[in-house]
Formats: C-alpha cells, structure tokens, sequence
C-alpha cells in the first residue's frame, strides 16, 4: 500500500442524529476527522452536498429526497458524512438490507439465474449495508472532486475505515456495487483495504462526441450509421411523435403506469416506487430531470425519464405500451437513444449512461458496455474466509461470462 494515498490511523467517531448506532473510536483528545449518519437527506443541506458528489446524476439531493418518498423496499437509507455536513470531504449513499426482496442487488449479480438460491444470500452475508445508488449504477462513496488526488484518497481511506468500524460494532456486511472503470480511485482504496471483489452485470454508456445528428451519424461504422438512419427514418414517417415535456407541465398519471407494465412484462414483477415517482422527481430535480413522451393520435404510449447533473445525463425510468414495441416503428431505440442524440449537444450532455439490458443493440448505435464490480466486506469471520474463495471464483466466472458483450463504443 503507497504511503502517499494512505489515511492517517482513524481516531475519530460516527455520530447519529436518530437513532444509536454508539461511539466509534472514541479517542476525543485526539480527534482527526468526524464522519456522521443520518437516516434522511432531508438533513443534509443540499447545495454543500451536490457540490461534492461531481457528475453524478443518482446521487443528487434531488434524486435521493425522490427515492426516499416513493420507494417500496422499506430498506432504512443511510447517509454518512466525512467532515462538516458543510464542508464534506466523503459522502456515502447507503441503504440497510434485511429481506431478499432488498438483498436483489446483490443475489441478481451474485447469482444469475439461480434465482431460487437467493434465500441463501442473507443468511451468509447478515444485515447488509448496500452502498449503492438507486435506480443506476455509479460510485455510492464519494470524495469532493474538487480536492487534490491525494487527498481525495486519503479522505476515502479514513472514510472506509471508520464505517469498518461501524459495521464491525453494528454486526454489518458493507457491499459496495454499480463501480465502473469511472471509479479507479475507489476501487483502488478498497482493494489495499482487502474487501472481496467480483464482477457485476455489466453497463452501458454513451459518450457525446458529436455537434448534431449528422454528426452523430458520422462516429458510427456504416453499417451501424446505415441501421440507425433506416430506423430514425421509419419512425419519422410513422404516426407516433416524441414531445419532450416541457418544465412547468405536470407529469401525467399515464407515464408511470407505462413504467409499471414496462417492469411487470420483464421482471414479472411491479416497479418499487409509488405512483408519485415521477411527480416527486420533478418536483425535487426541476431543473435535472428529462422527459420525454411518445404520443399516438394525442394519447400517450411511451415515456423516458433521464436524470442529469452537469454533463451527464442517467437514463433512469423507461415504459412503452407493449403494442407500440411490437409495431416495427423502432419507437424504442427513438426515444431512448435517438431523441437524445439530437438534443444532448444543446443541453450540454457529454456522457449518457445506460442500463444492464439490450447490450447488443446498445453497442450498435455507439455505445460502450462495460463492467460493474461489487465489493464486499462480511461482518463475520468465517463469511469473510470462505468469501474470498467464493468471490475469487465468480470473478473469473462473470469474466468468461461477460467477456463477449464488452465494447469500446463509437467507432
């Protein structure tokens, strides 16, 4: 481990506006650097809080304050602080998981299409800290970006020990998921920090390299230029429309229930927000949320929601009719990847990042997939023996698995 991106020993304490999660290395004559929880972000102040998260669209007050109202898995948020909540060096995004359906994070990854082992993974792992963000993927553990490298990655080790610490008091597995090749840094950390790696589903991206449509088209190979082009065409002479919702204009009811059948037909089942997800982002990001509807003969039959925070744009809630996707216009790939290729460039949009599904047609329109990896820190002596093997031999299982699907994107 480099002495130059190694913490001074932690000496200091997690404290607790609710709750009593007790006193962490308590050594007050001595202190270095305080780390706090709360439970709602509603605590926190927003402007210092988004100022140290960077371009990272999930992990917004907005979007948490929307996830906090809306969600359904009743899994306990956690907000950890490293510094002044005025001033904060690391913030971390957490939610505390007790049942499989909130364990799905990781048994999904974890276990692929063994769905029916997914009652095993809470007995192993225990109550389980999941730091990660919901709905995309993306760091959950965050320095301030505005601060040195060196610091960043002292701050981030000093962080990580103390909620080793706080999990090792509270009898806590740390699971850290959704981290790309963005997150070197923290991935980095965590390895010297010794915590069990795998690899996750992987994620795709889009990177704006282009001015205008014709632009766009250009970056493709031209067989992918002629396919994108044949259908933007198709659909432009079709009877359906995408209208981008203008910022005062209330969100109809109709859009999340494509949501809900969108989730319902691929997950058979509904998605775990409330019917107010998309009034409450709007009302929380009015300024970060994107959305888009497809209209047919005025009636709504598809819908996009992307969430931004400077120049990244995170394609977050997606719902067509069923008809729609089967009705050979390409509505699809229009309102998910065409519209937003046009607009990006006047909106400012650099990166646009993707999902796990639909790898293939992703990589044909310029996308580049590549892998998430977990990191996981068990609670209990003998997980954390038996996990290192385990993990070891899923990591080289996902990289024979995946290996195929990754690409490098435009070009």
């Amino acid at each position: 481990m480099s002495e130059s991106c190694v913490a001074s020993e932690p000496c200091c304490a997690i404290s607790e506006r609710k709750g009593s999660c007790g006193i962490l290395n308590d050594n007050r004559n001595q202190p270095s650097q305080t780390i706090s929880l709360r439970h709602s972000i509603g605590e926190l102040p927003q402007a210092h809080w988004d100022a140290a998260i960077g371009a990272t669209p999930s992990a917004q007050h907005g979007s948490l304050k929307t996830y906090e109202a809306t969600n359904t898995l009743a899994a306990e948020p956690h907000y950890f602080v490293l510094g002044s909540e005025y001033q904060p060096k690391v913030v971390g995004v957490g939610y505390l998981a007790r049942n499989n359906e909130q364990y799905a994070r990781i048994s999904r990854p974890l276990l692929g299409r063994a769905k029916l082992l997914s009652p095993v993974v809470p007995g192993i792992l225990g109550p389980t800290l999941i730091i990660g963000l919901r709905p995309m993927y993306g760091p959950a553990l965050l320095a301030d970006a505005r601060q040195t490298p060196e610091t960043q990655c002292s701050n981030l080790h000093e962080a990580c020990g103390l909620l080793e610490d706080w999990a090792d008091d509270n009898g806590v597995t740390l699971t850290l998921v959704g981290l790309t090749d963005h997150d070197r840094q923290l991935m980095d950390v965590l390895r010297q920090r010794e915590f069990g790696e795998t690899i996750g589903y992987p994620v795709s991206e889009l990177d704006v390299r282009w001015d205008s449509w014709d632009g766009y088209l250009k970056k493709l190979r031209r067989g992918r230029r002629t396919t994108v082009r044949r259908e933007s065409n198709t659909f432009a002479r079709s009877e359906f429309e995408i209208r981008r919702l203008t910022a005062g204009e209330l969100v109809p009811r109709e859009c999340f229930n494509l949501i809900r059948q969108h989730q319902l037909r691929r997950n058979n089942k509904a998605p775990p927000y409330r019917p107010t997800l998309l009034q409450e982002l709007r009302k929380n990001l009015p300024d970060n949320s994107l959305m888009y509807v497809v209209e047919h003969e005025k009636e709504i039959v598809g819908f996009v929601g992307f969430v931004l925070k400077e120049t990244v744009a995170a394609a977050a809630y997606i719902g067509i009719e069923s008809s729609v996707r089967a009705s050979n216009q390409f509505v699809y790939f229009n309102l998910a990847f065409y519209q937003l290729a046009r607009d990006a460039p006047s909106l400012g949009i650099k990166r646009i990042m993707y999902g796990t599904t639909v790898y293939q047609g992703k990589s044909l329109r310029g996308c580049k997939v590549m892998p998430t990896r977990i990191f996981i820190r068990p609670c209990r002596t003998l997980s954390k023996i038996a996990s290192r093997k385990a993990l070891e031999f899923h990591r080289k299982w996902c990289d024979q698995k995946f290996q195929h699907l990754y690409t490098s994107g435009l070009g």
